[in-house]
């Protein structure tokens, strides 16, 4: 599973400790973990991997899968799944 940072998380927070140590990234639900690390423990990214699993169910052939494919369709379940990873500003973070 790749590791992301979802930018409009409203959790999302950039800490400065007494040290003069600034941590950007990091995410408010946890205990001084970064964002990229979280998974389980947070919603938005369990629903972004959802999406992006329904979007892998299509595999269709079609010469024109948004017309032919149900998945893949105005309103399917490829195309529901995108509108929904639209809304989010997702950042891939190497590993």
């Amino acid at each position: 599973m790749s590791k992301y940072i979802i930018k409009n998380c409203p959790l999302l927070s950039t800490s400065i400790y007494a040290t003069g140590e600034t941590i950007e990234n990091e995410c408010g639900a946890s205990d001084n973990d970064l964002c990229a690390n979280m998974s389980k423990g947070c919603l938005l990214k369990r629903i972004v991997d959802k999406c992006r699993d329904s979007q892998k169910q299509c595999n269709c052939t079609n010469a024109e899968p948004e017309v032919d494919c149900l998945d893949c369709s105005f309103g399917g379940r490829a195309s529901m799944a995108q509108n929904i990873l639209d809304e989010f500003e997702i950042y891939e973070v190497e590993q």
